[in-house]
């Protein structure tokens, strides 16, 4: 018997489309055994898929076409899945505020029982927002409510812009195509965004049901939900611009931003019993005191993110779009509104309402594909779902250090200041808090040392540390502390002889 025969009977085997009952186990188990690696970023996991198409791929490119013609939905799959999968395994986290969110409602004064030697806002800054997550993490406990939240805002953000994009997409026979590499570049310019889960990824996904909004009860359901919503986040207003997106006569549209601006402010007062721009001057005196060694990641620069892959992707059609003058030009104009601000929290808006305003100008969505380079679309979106997934912020990234009861902890700007709260909850205080520049002056310096790997012993006497989180410190450690755990390159020192000071 001849090679070529013994090779024509081995590809039988993987014939997808074989009545044999072996040979359709084989092929189930492969696609089984491939998927699970494939969905957990390994690109062996390509290997099966490659086996089974070569050996049938005339009929399954004919198949998978005629399938994604009558169910265009099964597109979306593998993106889905993948993304489901991947941030599920490993435990994802949050690294910075949510943790501090979910960990306010273990103390009964909220932030001020939290945080030591720290210059707060008079009033909380996401008040519905920490009552939210503080109550769901006493229910849950916090690991469970940090997960239910992050699962929130993803499965939000991708229904509704899925929904955005379907309404703002003309009609056509690849609609699906187009909606499913829109989501794939989206989310990987922000699955790093959408995993923090802050208040402003939820206002993202009520601004852009801007789109969706039908009708005067529409309209006004979308009003009331926003202004319900505003409770949570003190830069809520900056999302009421997207009122414009709304349908009707532009006066119509800029009356309801105007007119929701306005309840936001008196109902802001209501709640929180301070007016909006007695935030604003906290801020701007807290920034003004942060001292210069410290970047605020937020509050960086957004071109930093624009010149990422994903949006150089979006950004350089948009601008061919404009150029031929196509497209629903609030959507772009909303993109460069956000722009203008520089900072990098904005993302968020930008790469969703460029995507939008990209889609919007299309008027043919049929592409001249061929079977074979439809199925080569579809992997390149599974890949790019993959690689993008890596960049979930994980649990293990944390850490996870056990502080006694009444612990008055000291630790540099980062997780560590988030963490400790979130998993000693309720009996724990520390510095710094949520913004390094409301430390004292002097804690702010301890810091700087502290990321510079020195700590001197001398500048906590008389007060009420008793422990300090740290990765940075080099050679011998100073003779007040003594190691009391670590986790990773992590470090949790106890401070000799304090914790009888005032924190006040």
């Amino acid at each position: 018997m001849s090679g070529f025969h013994w090779v024509g009977r081995v590809a039988g085997l993987f014939d997808m489309y074989s009545q044999a009952r072996a040979a359709r186990l084989t092929v189930a188990a492969a696609i089984l055994a491939g998927g699970a690696l494939l969905a957990f970023g390994r690109v062996e996991g390509a290997i099966p898929f490659i086996v089974l198409i070569a050996a049938s791929h005339e009929r399954f490119f004919e198949r998978m076409a005629d399938r994604f013609s009558r169910r265009p939905w099964l597109l979306f799959t593998p993106a889905l899945v993948i993304m489901a999968v991947q941030l599920a395994y490993p435990a994802p986290a949050a690294i910075d505020d949510l943790l501090r969110h979910i960990a306010s409602g273990f103390y009964p004064g909220g932030y001020r029982d939290m945080y030591v030697y720290s210059n707060l806002p008079q009033a909380g800054l996401y008040p519905a927002f920490d009552w939210m997550a503080g109550g769901l993490g006493r229910l849950l406990q916090p690991l469970p409510a940090l997960w239910t939240i992050q699962g929130l805002a993803w499965s939000s953000f991708v229904v509704v812009f899925l929904l955005a994009a379907h309404r703002v997409l003309p009609a056509g026979e690849d609609r699906a195509f187009w909606l499913l590499g829109a989501l794939v570049l989206v989310v990987s310019a922000l699955v790093v965004r959408l995993s923090l889960a802050r208040p402003e990824i939820f206002m993202t996904v009520w601004a852009l049901t801007a789109l969706l909004a039908r009708g005067r009860l529409g309209i006004a359901l979308w009003c009331a939900t926003g202004l319900l919503m505003g409770t949570g986040y003190w830069l809520a207003p900056l999302y009421f611009v997207t009122a414009v997106l709304l349908p009707g006569a532009l006066r119509t549209r800029l009356a309801c931003g105007a007119v929701l601006t306005a309840a936001w402010v008196l109902g802001w007062q209501a709640v929180t019993g301070v007016w909006p721009w007695q935030n604003l001057q906290w801020l701007w005196d807290v920034m003004r005191a942060r001292d210069a060694r410290f970047n605020v990641g937020e509050n960086m620069s957004v071109i930093n993110l624009l010149a990422m892959p994903e949006m150089l992707v979006l950004i350089v059609p948009a601008i061919w779009t404009l150029a031929r003058r196509g497209g629903n030009g609030w959507l772009l104009a909303l993109a460069v509104f956000y722009a203008l601000s520089n900072q990098a929290r904005y993302v968020g808006m930008i790469a969703p309402l460029l995507a939008l305003y990209i889609l919007s100008a299309l008027t043919e969505t049929r592409l001249p594909w061929r079977p074979p380079t439809r199925f080569v679309a579809l992997i390149a979106s599974m890949v790019l779902t993959v690689d993008a997934m890596t960049y979930v912020p994980r649990l293990d990234q944390l850490p996870r250090l056990g502080l006694p009861d009444g612990a008055v902890m000291l630790s540099g700007f980062n997780s560590a200041a988030f963490a400790a709260p979130f998993f000693n909850p309720g009996t724990v205080r520390l510095s710094p808090p949520m913004e390094v520049g409301a430390a004292e002056p002097w804690v702010q310096q301890i810091i700087g040392d502290l990321h510079d790997g020195r700590f001197d012993c001398k500048s906590v006497e008389g007060r009420a540390f008793t422990h300090l989180v740290e990765f940075s410190l080099r050679g011998s450690p100073p003779p007040c502390l003594e190691l009391v755990e670590t986790d990773g390159g992590w470090r949790l020192w106890k401070i000799r002889g304090q914790g009888a000071a005032t924190t006040e």
